[in-house]
């Protein structure tokens, strides 16, 4: 059984729909007589056709408005009801022909005007539009709303002398008012009349003087005008009414700031991150924006690490501050931890993308490939296409030596795509090192190919694959021109000429090779530079430098049994 509220709604909806009816029936309004068995009828439609429409089935309550019309064709009450469905199925001439024909059989209905005026707006014909309005305000000109709409559309259409006059007789008859005033506003704002729309915020000012939108439209005007002084004082005015208001704060903060007075622009930013009304996406932004210059210039380190403090005491539970923390650490170097608030502030929410690269960022900065490959692959629970989170799976199982699974992540990307080319062409690589590891070699070249076809000018590809090919001694001329090319874009990279050293090496060209391994020993310390140097200087016969060389791999953490082995041989 339908409730109390259902019926009254039901039956007030069907009243509405009756008294437009009873403006349209029979009599001395439609010049025509309806015997009582046909106007029985037309009222029966109507109401059907009043009830359809309160339901939202308008095909029904048009083929009935419709059929109310073929009993009764002058009934410009259904008329009306034709032009309302139209209107919401947007068949706007249809609207505005049924509009005009209900006007003139009745026109001192103010809602048949309404209408088509209503449709010409929506089909963007203005000037019919303006014109229905004008006879509107002209035939029932005590409704000073329809004045206020006529206004309206003159602005839009950029009649503003008679926008003004519109708006002129409404205050006459009822002084000012806010509807009123913030239609001249529009007006003088679109007219570049500054002054003019100051003089009116002032005026909405003293109607409203707790209403913090005007203080904020004057002082959006004033700085149109260039007008600083004036703009603080206007938040200054707004902070009196409302101490804790953000937008005042904030903009008094960023004012002092352009102007180098960082101390009071921290006054007033400090107050406002304290509150946990403002925002925590706008401190988020304001914050993060600072961090930039966070490792580049030390004085902003305090006023950040403040901002966080005030953030973290506002808004304790926010998933936010744990995001905002891991940025500070990241910046500051401090990956392990940045990691353990990324991952404190996923645990409250793990469907933000960003934060996860965040997270498997600090992990593979801190070469901690346990964590990268366990984080990665939780990431992919959520988002298993994702070729970031595709690559950082792939990467730390290389590094594991979980090769099955680096590859199966590595050629998922390669099927499905990524989001950039340069991420393509890591993808490739680093499945390229993986087929190198496992012997793989023809795959292992295919895909060095693909990794430089998709980025042919980043030299750590080049090296790479230059590096591999040496390792294995072959395509020795493809990899000699391939780390020419490396160092050409890059030069002075200690790994590049360290490569190029072992390239010649291979290829049984000694004394180019110890050129460039001089080069790279200048420009870096490695255990393999130096172990590569030994062995070129072996090769050239000067054995006693070789060990001395050898020695200082080891000196610099080099492991390998091999170094032991050349040294101890005669």
């Amino acid at each position: 059984m339908r409730s109390f509220v259902v019926w009254l709604l039901i039956f007030a909806s069907l009243a509405a729909c009756k008294t437009t009816q009873k403006a349209g029936s029979t009599g001395p309004d439609n010049g025509s007589a309806l015997n009582t068995d046909l106007r029985r009828q037309v009222d029966f439609h109507y109401v059907e056709g009043c009830t359809f429409m309160m339901r939202g089935d308008y095909p029904n309550a048009e083929a009935k408005f419709r059929q109310v019309l073929k009993l009764d064709p002058s009934n410009h009450a259904a008329m009306y009801n034709i032009a309302r469905l139209a209107v919401e199925q947007r068949k706007f001439n249809e609207a505005i022909d049924f509009g005009k024909d209900a006007i003139k059989r009745d026109p001192d209905n103010i809602w048949y005007y309404k209408i088509t005026s209503e449709a010409y707006e929506a089909k963007g014909d203005f000037a019919n539009s303006v014109a229905i309005q004008e006879q509107i305000v002209k035939r029932f000109s005590e409704k000073l709303d329809e004045r206020l709409k006529l206004a309206e559309l003159y602005l839009r259409n950029q009649r503003f002398d008679e926008a003004v006059e519109q708006l002129t007789y409404i205050e006459q008859q009822i002084g000012p008012n806010e509807e009123t005033l913030l239609e001249k506003l529009k007006l003088y704002v679109r007219t570049d009349q500054n002054q003019q729309a100051v003089e009116v915020t002032e005026q909405l000012i003293r109607l409203s003087p707790t209403n913090s939108r005007y203080y904020e439209l004057q002082y959006e005007t004033y700085k149109q005008l260039g007008q600083e002084i004036p703009a603080i004082k206007t938040l200054e005015r707004l902070l009196d009414q409302d101490p804790d208001n953000s937008f005042a704060l904030l903009n008094l903060a960023e004012v002092y700031k352009k102007r180098g007075e960082v101390a009071i622009s921290d006054e007033y930013l400090f107050k406002a991150f304290a509150l946990p009304t403002v925002a925590l996406s706008e401190k988020m932004r304001i914050t993060q924006g600072l961090m930039q210059f966070y490792d580049r210039q030390p004085e902003v380190r305090p006023r950040v690490d403040k901002l966080v403090r005030l953030i973290e005491g506002a808004h304790p539970d926010a998933a936010g501050i744990y995001t905002l923390k891991g940025d500070l650490y990241a910046k500051s170097g401090q990956a392990d931890s940045a990691a353990i608030y990324y991952r404190k502030s996923l645990d409250r929410d793990g469907s933000d993308q960003e934060l996860w690269l965040s997270l498997l960022s600090a992990s593979y900065q801190e070469d901690n490939f346990e964590r990268l490959q366990k984080d990665a692959e939780e990431a992919l629970e959520f988002f298993p296409n994702r070729a970031a989170f595709l690559f950082f799976y792939g990467l730390s199982s290389g590094e594991l030596g979980d090769h099955d699974k680096a590859i199966y992540a590595l050629e998922k990307i390669k099927k499905l795509g990524a989001d950039s080319p340069d991420m393509l062409a890591l993808a490739y690589l680093q499945l390229a090192e993986v087929y190198q590891k496992n012997d793989q070699h023809e795959k292992a070249d295919e895909n060095f190919e693909l990794a430089r076809k998709s980025n042919p000018e980043d030299p750590y590809i080049l090296n790479s694959y230059a590096y591999h090919l040496s390792l294995r001694k072959s395509k020795l001329e493809t990899a000699k021109e391939l780390i020419a090319q490396a160092v050409a874009l890059q030069p002075n990279e200690a790994a590049f000429e360290d490569t190029y050293a072992w390239v010649l090496y291979q290829m049984g060209q000694y004394e180019e090779a110890e050129k460039w391994a001089l080069k790279a020993l200048e420009h870096g310390r490695d255990a393999v530079f130096y172990e590569h140097y030994g062995d070129i200087l072996l090769k050239l016969g000067r054995k006693d430098q070789a060990i001395a060389q050898w020695n200082k791999a080891i000196q610099e953490g080099a492991t390998d049994l091999r170094i032991d082995e050349k040294i101890r041989q005669p």
